[in-house]
C-alpha cells in the first residue's frame, strides 16, 4: 500500500518522527509503515515485548530487530544501527526511561537519530503517554530532536494522527491486510 503523500515527502526529506499517544493508538503500526517505505533498510529497536510481538506479525521488509532491555543498551544500539546505515525505529523509546529515569541514554539516542535524519536517513521514535493523555515520560528528551511530531489516538476502528509539528495536518488510517489504509 502507498504511504500517505505528506508522510512520504517528510520521510524522503530525512525527517525524525516522534509518534506519541496512549496504548493501542497505532504508534507501532505507523512506525512500521514508515519503516516499510524508508530510504534505507530499517532497524527496529524494541524496548518492550509488545514491539517484538508486532514485529513477528508485521515485519517491515528488509528489516532487522534489536531488543534492548536496559537503559545502558539503548544509545549503543541506536549508534550501531545508525553507523550501519539503517533507518532506525525506536519503538516505545521512553519505556526504559519510565523504568530507569537515567536521562543520558534517551537523550543520546534521540540526538543520534536527529543526526541520522540530518544526513538524510531519518528515523522514528514512539512514546507512550499515560492513559490520562498527559505528555510522554521523557518528553523533554525526545521532542526537541524531532522534526515531525504526531499525537495519535484511536477512534473506533481507526487511528488518527494529528501532526503537531510542523502542524496543521490530520491523517486517519486503519490496519488493513499487511499495511495501513488511509481514510
Amino acid at each position: 500500500m502507498a504511504l500517505h503523500p505528506w508522510l512520504k515527502r517528510m520521510l524522503e526529506d530525512g525527517s525524525l518522527f516522534l509518534l506519541y499517544g496512549p496504548p493501542g493508538s497505532g504508534k507501532t503500526s505507523l512506525a512500521f509503515e514508515l519503516a516499510a517505505h524508508a530510504p534505507a533498510p530499517p532497524c527496529i529497536i524494541s524496548t518492550e515485548s509488545g514491539t517484538s510481538l508486532a514485529y513477528r506479525h508485521y515485519p517491515p521488509p528488509r528489516s532487522r530487530l534489536v531488543e534492548v532491555l536496559a537503559a545502558d543498551e539503548l544509545a549503543p544500539s541506536v549508534a550501531g544501527c545508525v553507523a550501519s546505515g539503517f533507518f532506525v525505529v525506536v519503538d516505545s523509546a521512553n519505556a526504559i526511561y519510565r523504568v530507569d529515569a537515567e536521562a543520558a541514554p534517551l537523550s543520546l539516542a534521540s540526538a543520534l537519530l536527529r543526526w541520522s535524519a540530518e544526513e538524510g536517513v531519518g528515523g522514528v521514535m514512539t512514546a507512550q503517554v499515560s492513559l490520562d493523555g498527559g505528555r510522554a515520560a521523557g518528553w523533554s528528551l525526545l521532542a526537541p530532536w524531532a522534526t515531525v511530531i504526531a499525537r495519535l489516538e484511536r477512534l473506533g476502528d481507526r487511528m488518527v494522527a494529528e501532526i503537531v509539528k510542523p502542524g496543521g495536518l490530520v491523517v486517519a488510517f486503519r490496519r488493513r491486510g499487511g499495511g495501513l489504509e488511509w481514510i
